[in-house]
């Protein structure tokens, strides 16, 4: 396979084909035919525990010329705990009951909540058509 990926990093660019590649913390990686024609380098952080340390998603862009800028890369992630206990409830309270701490409402896992990624899409689209941006095509 790093054969097939070598060919696709020396052929690729006069194809309009290019090659974006992830790997682990491997000593040979540096090495490989794609590394050596590499372009643009992300570096992620590894998160570490403690307030004054990284935050997951936080990184380095290399560029071939040698600049090099950090970023903070946002998190998507699945269904968003506990959707239905968020918002706001109006129940009839007894006289007697006054100063009660409030009662936690019954948690509705349904599965199908909205995830993170479904609205940041939504936002997108919305700030969009606010700007009345032009339609990009499918990648897909």
């Amino acid at each position: 396979m790093m054969r097939a990926l070598e060919a696709v990093a020396r052929e690729g660019e006069r194809l309009g084909v290019h090659l974006v590649a992830a790997t682990g913390p491997c000593p040979r990686t540096a090495e490989t035919e794609p590394a050596r024609r590499a372009t643009l380098r992300v570096t992620l952080d590894a998160p570490a525990p403690g307030p004054d340390e990284p935050a997951p998603g936080r990184g380095r862009l290399a560029c071939e010329d040698g600049r090099v800028t950090p970023f903070q890369g946002g998190r998507v992630t699945g269904r968003i705990p506990r959707t239905a206990t968020l918002r706001p409830t109006v129940v009839p309270l007894e006289w007697h009951r006054m100063g009660d701490p409030p009662a936690r409402r019954p948690v509705r896992e349904l599965g199908n909540g909205p995830t993170d990624l479904a609205l940041l899409a939504s936002a997108l689209e919305r700030a969009a058509r606010e700007v009345a941006a032009a339609q990009v095509p499918s990648l897909l």
